[in-house]
């Protein structure tokens, strides 16, 4: 994994431009940023950081846009959102190589899927069983190809829901029950009105949660840390 040709296939440089507004900013003048492969203490590539200038710059053209974009129905948004997602897919080989890369991890833990709420898993096919989690990821090696799109047959590695005051706690319990039979290895339970999240890797396996804890993707997401202040700020 040549961190060169990586970076030639995503169109990186050797130093990049780490300001953008409605188009990147040459020669930012806020200082050198230089990305380090922890595994090897070598540089990757430098980003040149925005000035308080640029800041300036960036922020002008961020309210000019958002004035036009606005003026967009929602279908249109969601349209364009949808084809930034498509082309983040298309280079999702490269992209999960350069994140391995600056994480110092293999490239396994680099490349995966997350789903958002559209997608239902089929959890067992007789009788037939599906749950739409609110967010959900499957590591690269469980993925099809092509990744399907509305259904995908089995279960995610991590599925989070968010839990609502007006969500039965018979239904929870139902779904986390699904979810684990059917080889989950993750859930987590976000509660919004408490600020808590309930994490489960077994029906009697359930750890609790607080503001100021750190939520962890363990075994199943390595590398994801997150306190549940920042995750329900």
């Amino acid at each position: 994994m040549d961190p060169q040709t990586i970076l030639a296939k995503l169109g990186i440089g050797e130093t990049s431009s780490g300001a953008c507004g409605t188009a990147w900013i040459d020669n930012p003048g806020g200082g050198e940023l230089v990305s380090i492969n922890p595994s090897t203490g070598q540089p990757l590539a430098r980003v040149a950081m925005a000035s308080a200038a640029d800041y300036e710059q960036v922020a002008a053209a961020a309210h000019d846009t958002f004035l036009r974009w606005r003026m967009h129905p929602a279908p249109k948004r969601g349209e364009v959102i949808r084809q930034i997602g498509l082309a983040l897919r298309e280079h999702k080989q490269e992209l999960g190589e350069l994140v391995s890369l600056e994480m110092g991890k293999i490239l396994a833990e680099g490349l995966g899927e997350v789903f958002a709420a559209e997608t239902g898993f089929v959890l067992q096919e007789d009788p037939a069983t599906v749950r739409a989690a609110d967010a959900a990821f499957v590591r690269k090696d469980r993925l099809p190809d092509p990744v399907p799109e509305g259904f995908f047959p089995g279960a995610p590695d991590l599925a989070v829901e968010v839990i609502s005051p007006g969500d039965l706690a018979q239904e929870v319990e139902r779904k986390v029950e699904d979810y684990l039979q059917a080889g989950t290895r993750l859930v987590w339970l976000i509660y919004p009105v408490t600020q808590t999240v309930m994490v489960y890797r077994a029906p009697r396996e359930i750890r609790v949660c607080t503001r100021e804890d750190e939520l962890s993707g363990e075994d199943v997401l390595p590398g994801f840390r997150c306190l549940v202040a920042e995750l329900l700020a």
